[in-house]
């Protein structure tokens, strides 16, 4: 699933439409520490990619093809 630079922020609307919302009752504090860390990575995307890029934000493999290693030549 590849998002063009335009559409590569999910909205609030969209994480509470794919259950983000149960988050905080299902990690209790812990979920404090789970924003930390997605804020760090947030940044840390940020500086090593600053300009506009697709983001790939899923991706699937056969489960037939799993354990068989990249398919790709470089």
């Amino acid at each position: 699933m590849w998002y063009p630079p335009e559409r590569a922020t999910v909205t609030l609307g969209q994480m509470l439409g794919a259950g983000f919302a149960g988050g905080p009752f299902a990690l209790g504090l812990r979920f404090l520490t789970v924003l930390r860390s997605m804020a760090f990575l947030d940044k840390m995307h940020h500086r090593a990619e600053p300009g506009p890029h697709f983001y790939l934000h899923a991706i699937g493999v056969d489960p037939a093809r799993q354990r068989q290693g990249s398919a790709v030549a470089s």
